[in-house]
């Protein structure tokens, strides 16, 4: 039988059963799929360290692993849970580091380059990248995350409760929420920039 064809609980249950090697084609399948994740999630230059970080995490965990949701399910809370940690982790580096000021300072001045016809297109794309990560870097985690999972990894609002331990509902109102502070974030910022010389 092929590998492609054995189920990952199977794989799974090898590991738990002491056969660690069974755990690279876990992680050659799902490789994919949780950088994919932890890159709507974390800086560009962080994303391989935050999902080996995954890998590891859930290897950690695989004794507690109930095949009641499939793997991959399994294994994109916990990527994502790590992002959360990569956040958190951030954040207090940042109190110890940063002053209150220095923040606000770091914002994006593209905001009207980032419509201007004249740029080129690629340029036009990166700064609405740049633009769109500094407004979610200034939502509050769970904001970000929920948004992310909506409306990047276009998860269904089921999907996205069980990724996050929410119920549908709360996912529901915490999206809309989250949307509406992140479009009165970039508003503000278009404004501010309309200000200047």
């Amino acid at each position: 039988m092929r590998h492609e064809e054995v189920t990952d609980e199977a794989i799974v249950q090898r590991v738990q059963a002491g056969d660690t090697g069974a755990y690279e084609t876990l992680i050659e399948r799902h490789r994919e799929s949780v950088f994919r994740i932890v890159a709507r999630h974390v800086p560009r230059d962080r994303v391989a360290e935050v999902a080996h970080e995954t890998f590891v995490s859930a290897y950690l965990s695989l004794a507690g692993f109930q095949p009641t949701h499939p793997f991959e399910h399994w294994l994109a809370r916990i990527a994502r849970r790590c992002c959360c940690d990569f956040w958190r982790e951030r954040e207090r580096e940042r109190e110890h580091t940063e002053e209150p000021d220095a923040a606000e300072d770091k914002r994006p001045r593209a905001a009207a380059r980032a419509i201007d016809p004249r740029a080129g297109r690629e340029a036009e794309q990166r700064e609405a990248r740049e633009l769109l990560e500094w407004a979610l870097a200034r939502l509050p985690l769970d904001d970000r995350l929920v948004l992310a999972l909506v409306y990047f990894d276009e998860l269904s609002v089921k999907e996205c409760a069980l990724v996050l331990d929410w119920g549908e509902s709360k996912v529901k109102v915490r999206a809309l929420r989250a949307r509406e502070r992140l479009r009165r974030l970039l508003a503000g910022l278009a404004a501010e920039d309309g200000k200047r010389p």
